[in-house]
């Protein structure tokens, strides 16, 4: 039987903006988030008596898009962040992830400019189980894209509602884009603790269209879709067509 699906939210209270992307390196301006005008609102996220959890509060303050500053719920990211820091303690191969690939590409709780819907638990609660046996890192991301199709049971088609559409909007319809499936198998990596961010070319140079995909990382960065290709880790029908 199917997964039950998060219910739909309300209508968004977010307007649309930029996408939400950052170099690892920007986790050493993160300090410049006590100096924002909107710190007022997230106070109490930046305030965490945990080291990790405030530099990466700072961080995720810092590099906010300004949308998300004004109208995203504080309390949102805190949950997030939390999990975040959970999957950190509970999984060996999250612990040894370093800081400043943990605070950019496992504790953001977004990965483009999709809806702000909280999907972190969800796949926390279907994966756990996926990973149990892992012994390392790589026998744990492997083991979270091969399963990843056939819990969230969904297939790429262009009837998707949006091109970038968060990942409970693609659980509730069942299709996405490549961006789509790619966002949810970041959101599925960063659940477990594995740092994982999205690549993609906007148009090929010899044939018309373009692609997303997944890197994830593994002592390196490695692309991945969310179909694993049959020969593993680095291997994708596009390779000819893009210089990775």
């Amino acid at each position: 039987t199917s997964p039950p699906m998060p219910p739909a939210p309300p209508p968004p209270q977010v307007p649309s903006g930029p996408p939400f992307s950052l170099p690892a390196e920007a986790a050493a301006q993160a300090p410049r988030a006590a100096d924002s005008a909107a710190a007022a609102r997230w106070r109490a996220l930046l305030a965490q008596e945990d080291p990790l959890a405030r530099r990466a509060a700072a961080h995720l303050v810092a590099f906010m898009p300004a949308r998300d500053l004004a109208g995203l719920e504080p309390g949102v990211v805190a949950d997030i962040l939390g999990l975040a820091l959970s999957a950190r303690r509970e999984f060996a191969w999250a612990a040894d992830v370093p800081e400043a690939l943990f605070l950019n590409d496992v504790a953001p709780y977004a990965v483009l400019d999709e809806d702000r819907e909280p999907v972190r638990s969800w796949m926390l609660e279907r994966l756990r189980p996926v990973v149990a046996a892992a012994k390392d890192r790589r026998a744990a991301l492997l083991a979270v894209n091969r399963a990843l199709p056939g819990i969230a049971k969904v297939v790429y088609s262009t009837k998707r509602r949006a091109p970038t559409q968060c990942s409970n909007d693609s659980l509730r319809q069942g299709v996405a884009s490549c961006t789509g499936l790619s966002i949810l198998l970041v959101d599925a990596f960063r659940a477990v603790g594995i740092p994982a961010r999205i690549a993609g070319c906007a148009t090929w140079v010899t044939v018309q269209g373009n692609h997303n995909w997944v890197e994830v990382w593994d002592n390196g960065w490695h692309l991945t879709e969310y179909n694993l290709d049959a020969k593993g880790l680095g291997h994708a029908w596009f390779r000819d067509r893009a210089a990775i």
